[in-house]
């Protein structure tokens, strides 16, 4: 988790293959997917940002963004789609893509015969009561999550929140500790700042293996 990928709008193609002669009927022309990041995004992950496509649980596509914003038609080519509902959800992690930082999903019906438009709004899974932490040694406050419901796993309503500094669950005595509640915690600062700035708070639950993680960064301010 060091440098940002900031993408401000990304507008994929997705082209459909024809086959040989005529095109029947219940062929799709084109679908179009449209991929929105938020800008006040700041620093999330390296540069080995993977997004990977999923549809109706099975994923159809994975790639590196450096990759695909080198021109990799061959990720968004989803001729193998046939009309009809599908259930597609795209997520965006880091190597490990068992940790997911930014997601959406969306049930779409594909129409043949038109083009179809699909717009995907990637968003972290947690929201926080604050976009940044500053803390001061030895100070407490209080930090409030709330899971953004529409990117919930089906079937699951209340997961468990835990909540970690750089990884560390309930942080430590170098970076601050953290008294958790579920959906809120309180983070008290450490007596000695430390020597490196850039850490973060992280906010995260599990389902089927699946870690969902938002993350806060943290500024330690001197007194």
């Amino acid at each position: 988790m060091k440098r940002i990928i900031v993408l401000f709008q990304i507008l994929f193609l997705l082209t459909l293959s024809l086959s040989c002669g005529e095109k029947p009927k219940t062929d799709l022309e084109t679908a179009t997917l449209t991929i929105n990041l938020p800008q006040d995004i700041k620093e999330l992950l390296s540069d080995d940002v993977i997004i990977s496509i999923y549809d109706n649980g099975e994923r159809i596509a994975e790639n590196s963004l450096n990759n695909i914003l080198t021109d990799n038609r061959d990720f968004f080519n989803l001729n193998h789609l046939k009309p009809g509902e599908h259930n597609i959800a795209i997520y965006l992690t880091g190597p490990n893509t068992t940790v997911v930082y930014m997601l959406d999903r969306k049930k779409v019906n594909l129409l043949p015969d038109i083009e179809n438009r699909i717009s995907m709004e990637l968003a972290q899974p947690i929201k926080f009561n604050s976009k940044v932490i500053n803390l001061s040694p030895n100070q407490e406050l209080l930090i409030e999550a709330k899971i953004d419901s529409s990117r919930l796993p089906e079937g699951v309503t209340d997961p468990e929140i835990k909540w970690t500094i750089d990884n560390i669950l309930n942080g430590n005595e170098e970076l601050g500790t953290i008294i958790s509640n579920n959906k809120t915690a309180t983070i008290k600062g450490p007596s000695t700042l430390p020597s490196s700035k850039t850490h973060y708070l992280g906010a995260s639950y599990e389902v089927d293996g699946i870690k969902y993680i938002s993350l806060l960064k943290i500024n330690y301010l001197e007194e």
